[in-house]
């Protein structure tokens, strides 16, 4: 097989591919132009349309390999795990658990290979109900506590309902150019900057606060409430 190294390689689904974006206008084709002027840094991005985690770990598997990286950005979406069809706060749960099992693994698929991760955060979707943004919001700090470098889309998109601010959505799980340049924006650079130690404290870029995530109207899921709720399994 042959082998490209390259500092940054990006994995993930339809949202990290640039998909609806215009042309040049993603998140990560922002992200790979400014790293290139400000750390002549190569980027490539293996996201794809449609993958969830079990896929996506996959692609890392063989692009690790191949290309070598020094940073790994990972980008998934909950939505794509089957999060906005579920039909209860149990089914949300078990299927929230799957998707921080898997990046967890991923995590360590990265470091194992002498690269470091960074984390794109969780976002909204438009058809999320109250008990799936419990779950969003729960896997957003859980992320951002995990110790890794976390790029906080869900402060910069969210309309405070799990659901895309004004003039950011192309569609109920898309970002349109607008909102692709707010995840850009909320990117801090220097997580990128030469030299960064393997290991460092967490990172989200914009300001996160735990109990900003949990307001009165969205508590964040208590696991005691789902006791009595009936099994799911993802099929």
């Amino acid at each position: 097989m042959s082998r490209t190294p390259v500092d940054i390689l990006v994995v993930g689904s339809s949202v990290a591919a640039g998909s609806v974006a215009s042309t040049n206008k993603g998140w990560v084709a922002l992200l790979a132009n400014a790293l290139a002027h400000k750390y002549a840094y190569s980027l490539v991005n293996e996201a794809q349309g449609g993958l969830n985690i079990e896929i996506t770990r996959e692609v890392l598997s063989f692009t690790l390999k191949r290309f070598q990286p020094r940073f790994v950005i990972i980008g998934l979406s909950l939505a794509n795990e089957g999060l906005p069809w579920t039909s209860n706060a149990k089914q949300a749960l078990q299927v929230s658990r799957n998707f921080e099992k898997g990046m967890k693994l991923m995590v360590s698929m990265v470091i194992a290979n002498n690269a470091q991760p960074v984390l794109g955060s969780v976002y909204p979707f438009d058809e999320y109900r109250d008990f799936h943004v419990k779950e969003l919001r729960r896997v957003h700090v859980a992320m951002i506590q995990w110790g890794w470098p976390v790029l906080n889309f869900l402060s910069a998109l969210d309309d405070g309902h799990g659901h895309w601010r004004g003039g950011t959505a192309a569609d109920a799980g898309h970002p349109n150019d607008a909102g692709h340049r707010a995840m850009f924006n909320a990117i801090d650079l220097s997580l990128f900057a030469p030299n960064v130690p393997a290991e460092q404290e967490s990172r989200a870029t914009g300001d996160v606060h735990v109990n900003s995530l949990c307001d009165e109207n969205v508590q964040c899921q208590d696991q005691q409430e789902l006791e009595d709720e009936p099994e799911f399994t993802i099929v």
